[in-house]
């Protein structure tokens, strides 16, 4: 999670694409919040494993609602793209 948190909008994205894609199996609220916030990134894998680990997790309709209200179509669009497939395509 310390990962994410701290590489996700970082130059050097590939540990943070891990722990994103790591983070699946975790259903703790900071993790489902951390996850919607790297879906912000500049990085395109951190934000589709982010996506990705959403989807899987089956988030709460607060969640779905926060990612909803996002400035960010394309956050919103992966998540709802991943949604729609089940959470289980495979992680990249």
């Amino acid at each position: 999670l310390k990962v994410l948190e701290n590489n996700f909008d970082s130059e050097d994205w590939e540990p943070a694409a891990v722990a994103a894609s790591s983070l699946v199996s975790y259903q703790h609220e900071h993790v489902v919040t951390t996850l919607i916030k790297a879906m912000t990134s500049k990085a395109w894998y951190v934000r589709i494993n982010s996506a990705k680990s959403l989807a899987a997790m089956k988030v709460s309709d607060r969640a779905i609602r926060e990612i909803a209200a996002s400035n960010d179509r394309y956050a919103v669009e992966a998540f709802e793209s991943e949604r729609s497939k089940g959470g289980e395509e495979v992680f990249v």
